[in-house]
C-alpha cells in the first residue's frame, strides 16, 4: 500500500490517466481524418506504436519530475506544504475530466449525427440504385446495393506471439469467406487466392487489384489463454477508405459467434438486401467447445492444402481430435468422412472407405439438415461407384444451399458418369457462376473436359485456374496431363517439373515419368516411377507404371513381376470396396497377364465384360492384354476403339507396347486417315 500511496503522491497514476486519454483521442483522430488524405492502416499503426512505447517512459517521468508554476522541478525539490492537494494533481485532474467529456463528446456526435448522416447517404444511393433497376426491368434489383459486391478475406494477422495459434487467424477468415459465399449478391475471392497473400507486406489496396476485388476483409488476433482479442475492418479500394470496422473480445469459445457478427456487420456496411432464407443459412449452429472448435479449424486448414502429401493425414487426425472433444459435433464427422474419401481416392488406401463410411452415419444422425454432411456424402458415393444415391445427396445439399458450389461440382461429376453430359456441363458452368474466382472450379470443369476428349478448352479452364492459383502443384499436374495427350510433350514435361518442383506429390512424378517412358528414356521414367509409389504406396496403377518401366530397364524382369504382383493385389482391394468398377478388372488382367497368368487375366477380362464406351484407358489395357494372350484381332479392336475415343495415335506410335498391333495395315491408315 506503501507503494501505491506513493504512486498517487507522485501524479504516476494521473498522468497515466491523462496519457491513455489524450492518446486514445488522437488515434481516433488519425484513424477518421488520415484516409481523407491518402494514409491507410499504416498511419493508424504507427500511431498506435508510438504512443504504446511512450507509456512506461511517461511514468518514468512522472515519477521523477514535476511540473511547477516555478517550472520544471525534481519531485523531490517540489514545497508540497501549501495545500493538501498538489497544484499539478488538480491541474492534471482538470485535464483528465477534459479528455473524458471530449471522448463523451466524440461518441455523441458520431453516433447521433455523422452515422445518420452516413446511412441516409447510403440509403439514398441504394434506393436510386434499385429505382433504376426496377425501371430497366432488372428483377436483381432486389439483391442490389451500391457499388461493386467483390470481396476478399485476408488470413488475420497472428498477434499472440506464438505462431502456433496461426491456425486460428487463418481458421477464422477461412470461415468468414464461406459465410459471405452464402449471400448471393456477393462475389468472394477463393481461399487460396486471398491467401497467396499472407505474410506480404503490400499495401491493401494493391491486393485487392491483384485479386480483382473492390472489398478487403482484413485484421488481427491476439490470444491471452482462453480470450481473445480480435480486430476486423472492411476497406473499400481504391481509396482504401475503412466503412466499417469492429474489436471483439471474448473467450475463444466465442469464436463461431464473432464469424457471425463480422460477417453481418460486413453485409450490413455493403447494405445488402437478404432475403428471408439468405439470413437463415447464415446463421451459424450453436457454440461447440473450445478445444473441438480449435481442432476443426486446423483440420480444415489442412484439408484445403492439396499439395501436401502429410495433409490429409493431420486433417484426418485433427478432425478426430475435433470428435472426441465434442461428439455432438455434426460438422466436425462430415469433415472427417471428407477427408478419409480424398485419402482413398488421392492414395487408393481400402481402409478409409470403411472410417468415411462409419464417420458419415455419424454425421446424419447429428444434424440431417446440414449442407455439409450432405456433399460428404455424395463425394463417398461417388468414390464407391453408387452414382445414383451420390446424385441424389448432392441435389439435397443444393436444395439446402443453392450457392454451395462443392455441391454442383460434385453433381457434375455424377451426371457425367451417368452420361448426360448436357446436364453435366450446365452444373459446372453453375458452380463456376458461383465462384468465379475460386482455382477448385476450374479445375473440377477442366477435368470434365478433358474426359470429353476437348482438349483446348480443358487447357483454358486449367490455365484460368493457375492464374488464381499459380502455387497449386495439383492443378499445373493436371495440364501437364492435357498438355501430353494433346501431343505438345515439350510444355507438358515443363509443367509436370514445375509441378513437382512445387510439391512433391505421386501425381506429379507419375506424370513426369510417362513422359520420359514415351520418350524412351527408361532410367528416368524409373526414377519418377519409384519416388511416385513411396508418395502414395497404394495405388495399384503406380506400381503397374513401375513394373513397365522395369520391364523396359536391362536385367530388372524380376523386379517387374513383383511390382505387377504388387499392383494386382492393391487392385482386388479396390474391387472389394467397388466390385462393379469394370475399368479396375480391365487393369487386374494386364497387371495378370504381365505376371504369366493368362487364365487368370482372361476370367477378369471376362468378368469385367466390354470397356466401357469412351473410356479410354480401359480399351487402351483391353487391347494390351488381348494382345499377350494371342487374340490381335480383338487387341486391333480395342485399339481402334482407343482411338475414336480420343487416344492420341501419336502416343500409341511411341509405345513400345503397341508395335506389334500397329502392324496392322487397315488400323495403320486409319490412324493416318485426317480426324
Amino acid at each position: 500500500m506503501s507503494f501505491f500511496a506513493e504512486l498517487r503522491r507522485r501524479n504516476v497514476l494521473r498522468v497515466g490517466a491523462a496519457y491513455v486519454v489524450a492518446a486514445w483521442l488522437v488515434i481516433q483522430v488519425v484513424e477518421t481524418i488520415f484516409p481523407a488524405f491518402g494514409f491507410g492502416d499504416v498511419a493508424v499503426r504507427n500511431t498506435t506504436i508510438v504512443f504504446a512505447i511512450g507509456f512506461i517512459p511517461a511514468l518514468i517521468f512522472a515519477w521523477a519530475f514535476e511540473l511547477t508554476p516555478e517550472g520544471l522541478k525534481k519531485e523531490s525539490e517540489v514545497d508540497r506544504s501549501q495545500s493538501v492537494t498538489p497544484r499539478t494533481g488538480k491541474k492534471l485532474d482538470r485535464m483528465i475530466m477534459v479528455g473524458l467529456a471530449v471522448a463523451l463528446g466524440y461518441f455523441a456526435f458520431d453516433k447521433f449525427v455523422l452515422h445518420p448522416q452516413r446511412e441516409a447517404t447510403n440509403n439514398e444511393q441504394v434506393a436510386g440504385q434499385v429505382e433504376q433497376a426496377r425501371q430497366q426491368g432488372r428483377t436483381e434489383a432486389l439483391v442490389e446495393s451500391y457499388g461493386d459486391h467483390s470481396i476478399a478475406v485476408l488470413p488475420f494477422d497472428n498477434l499472440s506471439g506464438d505462431p502456433a495459434n496461426g491456425f486460428l487467424g487463418d481458421g477464422l477468415a477461412e470461415e468468414l469467406a464461406n459465410l459471405l459465399t452464402r449471400v448471393p449478391a456477393l462475389e468472394v475471392a477463393s481461399r487460396t487466392s486471398a491467401f497467396s497473400f499472407k505474410g506480404r507486406q503490400m499495401p491493401i489496396c494493391e491486393i485487392a487489384t491483384e485479386l480483382g476485388v473492390r472489398y478487403v476483409v482484413e485484421g488481427s488476433l491476439r490470444r491471452n489463454g482462453d480470450m481473445l482479442a480480435i480486430t476486423a475492418q472492411l476497406i473499400e479500394c481504391p481509396r482504401g477508405t475503412h466503412a466499417w470496422s469492429n474489436t471483439y473480445r471474448r473467450a475463444i469459445a466465442g469464436l463461431p459467434s464473432i464469424e457471425d457478427d463480422i460477417a453481418g456487420s460486413v453485409v450490413e456496411a455493403l447494405k445488402i438486401m437478404l432475403a428471408p432464407e439468405t439470413r437463415e443459412r447464415m446463421q451459424r449452429r450453436s457454440e461447440v467447445s473450445q478445444d473441438a472448435y480449435q481442432s476443426y479449424l486446423q483440420a480444415v486448414s489442412e484439408l484445403r492444402n492439396f499439395t501436401d502429401p502429410g495433409s490429409l493425414d493431420r486433417a484426418i487426425q485433427l478432425f478426430q481430435d475435433a470428435t472426441s472433444a465434442d461428439p455432438t459435433y455434426a460438422e466436425a464427422y462430415a469433415g472427417l468422412c471428407e477427408a478419409h474419401v480424398q485419402r482413398y481416392r488421392s492414395a487408393k488406401t481400402v481402409r478409409d472407405v470403411g472410417a468415411a463410411e462409419d464417420a458419415c452415419a455419424q454425421a446424419v444422425r447429428l444434424d440431417r439438415g446440414l449442407p455439409a454432411v450432405h456433399t460428404a456424402l455424395g463425394l463417398l458415393y461417388v468414390a464407391t461407384g453408387q452414382s445414383v444415391q451420390a446424385e441424389r445427396e448432392y441435389r439435397r445439399a443444393i436444395e439446402l444451399a443453392p450457392e454451395n458450389d462443392e455441391a454442383w461440382l460434385g453433381l457434375g461429376a455424377v451426371l457425367s458418369s451417368q452420361g448426360d453430359i448436357e446436364s453435366a456441363d450446365r452444373a459446372y458452368q453453375e458452380a463456376i457462376r458461383l465462384r468465379s474466382r475460386y482455382w477448385r472450379v476450374y479445375d473440377a470443369y477442366g477435368g470434365f473436359l478433358f474426359e470429353q476428349r476437348r482438349w483446348p478448352a480443358a487447357i483454358a479452364q486449367y490455365r484460368r485456374g493457375i492464374e488464381l492459383a499459380p502455387q497449386n502443384a495439383r492443378m499445373l499436374s493436371n495440364l501437364g496431363g492435357v498438355l501430353f495427350l494433346s501431343g505438345d510433350f515439350t510444355a507438358a514435361a515443363d509443367t509436370f517439373r514445375r509441378s513437382v518442383d512445387i510439391a512433391p506429390t505421386s501425381a506429379g512424378y507419375s506424370n513426369a515419368g510417362t513422359t520420359y517412358y514415351y520418350a524412351g528414356r527408361y532410367d528416368e521414367a524409373l526414377a519418377m516411377f519409384e519416388q511416385a509409389t513411396r508418395i502414395a504406396p497404394e495405388d495399384h496403377q503406380l506400381w503397374a507404371n513401375l513394373g513397365d518401366a522395369y520391364r523396359r530397364t536391362p536385367d530388372q524382369g524380376e523386379l517387374a513381376r513383383d511390382a505387377y504382383a504388387r499392383a494386382a493385389d492393391l487392385a482386388r482391394g479396390a474391387l472389394r470396396v467397388n466390385p462393379d468398377a469394370a475399368a479396375t478388372r480391365i487393369q487386374l488382367a494386364y497387371y495378370l497377364v504381365r505376371q504369366d497368368q493368362a487364365a487368370l487375366a482372361a476370367t477378369e477380362l471376362e468378368t469385367a465384360g466390354p470397356a466401357p464406351d469412351g473410356d479410354v484407358y480401359s480399351h487402351y489395357y483391353a487391347a494390351l492384354v488381348y494382345k499377350e494372350l494371342g487374340d490381335l484381332e480383338a487387341a486391333i479392336a480395342e485399339t481402334r476403339k482407343a482411338i475414336e475415343s480420343g487416344y492420341p495415335a501419336t502416343l500409341l506410335r511411341a509405345d513400345p507396347e503397341f508395335a506389334v498391333i500397329l502392324l496392322d495395315r487397315t488400323l495403320a491408315a486409319e490412324m493416318e486417315a485426317p480426324r
